[in-house]
C-alpha cells in the first residue's frame, strides 16, 4: 500500500501536502483492493458519506446515487481492513464518489 502511494504522490497535485496525498492514496488503494469485479459496475455512479470511528473503523454514513453499486460500496468501505486513519488536519467525516471504469 505505501509503495503504491508513494508513487502516486511524486507530485502531488497543486494546494495538497504530501502527507495529505498519501492518506488519500492509501485510502483509495485500500477501498480498490477489496473492490472485486469493478468492471461489473462500469457506468454506474455513487456518492458515499463515510466517517472514521472511535473504533479504528471507517463507517458509512449516507448513499446517493446508483443503489447496487452503492450496496457494493457500502459493504466494501465497512469490512476493508487496514484502511489508514485520517491526519489530524483533515476531517474524520468525507465524502466519496465511486464511479467504477471498465
Amino acid at each position: 500500500m505505501q509503495a503504491a502511494a508513494e508513487k502516486q504522490c511524486v507530485t502531488p497535485q497543486p494546494g495538497i501536502s504530501k502527507p495529505d496525498c498519501l492518506y488519500t492514496a492509501k485510502l483509495g488503494y485500500g477501498i480498490q483492493r477489496n473492490f472485486y469485479n469493478a468492471s461489473l459496475y462500469a457506468g454506474r455512479e455513487c456518492t458515499l458519506t463515510i466517517q472514521y470511528n472511535d473504533k479504528g473503523r471507517y463507517e458509512v454514513v449516507s448513499t446517493e446515487g446508483d443503489e447496487v453499486l452503492c450496496k457494493k460500496a457500502w459493504g466494501v468501505v465497512s469490512s476493508a481492513d487496514y484502511l489508514p486513519p485520517p491526519p489530524a488536519n483533515l476531517p474524520k467525516k468525507m465524502v466519496l464518489d465511486f464511479k467504477p471504469e471498465r
